[in-house]
């Protein structure tokens, strides 16, 4: 049978990060596998490390797998490389709607001084 739990609004806090996430947990072989993002929280635990001080507000995805007994919590990279790639797009469409306002308004102002 099924003995599977999924958690799709998995939220916990630190002293220094939140954690946001879905996953599964399987109660048959305690296998666990949970996708999540860790947003770090500025504030005295982050500010007491200067190594960790300049993440505050930087967000990390991972990826949980293994067991209840023997975790693995690391990196998601390709989360991260979509993440860059998704910071990179929006950042060029900022730029070329800024670029068309500019235009539009360049327009507006050669018609309306005819």
């Amino acid at each position: 049978k099924d003995a599977v739990l999924t958690n799709r609004d998995l939220n916990a806090s630190l002293g220094f990060m939140s954690i946001d996430g879905t996953g599964t947990v399987n109660l048959l072989t305690d296998a666990i596998r949970f996708d999540l993002t860790a947003m770090f929280t500025d504030g005295e635990q982050l500010q007491s490390d200067p190594a960790m001080a300049k993440l505050a507000g930087s967000s990390l995805p991972l990826k949980v797998t293994g067991t209840l007994e023997d975790p693995s919590v690391l990196p998601d990279f390709g989360g991260l490389v979509r993440a860059k790639a998704k910071e990179a797009v929006n950042q060029r469409v900022e730029e070329k709607k800024q670029e068309a306002q500019e235009k539009l308004r360049d327009k507006l102002k050669g018609l309306l001084n005819r």
